[in-house]
């Protein structure tokens, strides 16, 4: 499916010929809510103006991204997450 944000973002590449733009937007706020059932975490972030997107984390995942973050679980100064 092709949204918005990724139109975007592929126009804005394509415009400045540099795949290493990125479109970005500001995290207003976050929450981790615990899934039902052994279920994965749910991961809400939104910005500032209401924009909100939640995703379906297995612990373990978010725990490599907290270990990141924090820059124990990189060796790199570019943080890729997979």
């Amino acid at each position: 499916m092709m949204t918005l944000p990724r139109l975007s973002a592929m126009a804005i590449k394509a415009r400045n010929r540099d795949n290493s733009l990125r479109l970005a937007f500001p995290l207003g706020n976050w929450v981790i809510e615990a899934g039902a059932g052994g279920a994965p975490l749910m991961l809400t972030l939104s910005t500032p103006d209401g924009f909100e997107v939640t995703f379906a984390v297995q612990h373990a995942t978010l725990q490599r991204m907290a270990e990141t973050a924090e820059g124990t679980g990189c060796d790199d100064q570019r943080i890729v997450t997979h």
